[in-house]
């Protein structure tokens, strides 16, 4: 997308087909690849109890933020609790995240380095733990999206606010995800607030937004 809005040119139409490529070709093979026993063990085990009144922090230890296990819960109560399941949960992170990186590189070096930075991204969380729902992987996949979103709101005369409280609620869902990304989405709002003083308050208006799965389950298990 450029500061014109206008629609990508054939090179753009190449990189966006390059990277969608780049997420399908390790996809069949990481959908059958064994993971992390306990990793992804746990993905599967709590959603599954949480569908019959679980809950996180109180039946059982959880150690990252409830909202990773609240969306694979959810996929489960729609398509039925399996590994596949789980795993399309991991690869909708994967696409926002690639997706993410690809449109903030692409629009400040170019289409080329767009593709190759999300396909980049893709490979290296491959690495990391293969094609599993991921609450790290969730959380950044979601922080990237924000950014996203508030790069398209300061490249917007319109709307500005609406993009600004979008970002601030990914924001507040990345930690909700994993509370540990907290410092990363502190260090953007201190930013924000240097540099565009008034329109912190959106983002701190999405981002309480985002916080209400954090808040729900503090609520339920306690602080």
């Amino acid at each position: 997308e450029s500061r014109q809005g206008e629609f990508p040119t054939v090179l753009g139409w190449v990189c966006i087909a390059v990277l969608i490529l780049g997420l399908i070709l390790p996809l069949r093979a990481e959908l059958r690849a064994a993971a992390s026993a306990q990793d992804e063990g746990l993905l599967l085990v709590y959603p599954s109890q949480m569908l019959h009144g679980a809950v996180p922090n109180h039946s059982f230890e959880s150690v990252f933020g409830a909202a990773s296990l609240w969306a694979v819960a959810g996929a489960f109560k729609l398509f039925g609790s399996s590994v596949t399941t789980e795993r399309l949960v991991g690869l909708l992170y994967w696409v926002i995240l690639a997706g993410s990186l690809a449109v903030l590189v692409g629009r400040r070096r170019g289409p080329t380095f767009g593709a190759l930075a999300g396909i980049l991204s893709v490979y290296l969380v491959t690495g990391g733990g293969g094609l599993t729902a991921s609450a790290w992987v969730g959380a950044v996949a979601l922080g990237s999206l924000g950014l996203v979103l508030l790069d398209s709101a300061e490249r917007r005369q319109k709307q500005q606010g609406a993009l600004l409280a979008a970002a601030g609620t990914c924001f507040g869902l990345a930690i909700s995800y994993r509370i540990d990304l907290a410092l990363a989405v502190g260090l953007v709002v201190v930013l924000i607030l240097i540099v565009w003083r008034w329109r912190v308050w959106p983002v701190l208006l999405g981002m309480a937004i985002g916080l209400i799965p954090l808040a729900l389950n503090m609520a339920e298990a306690g602080v």
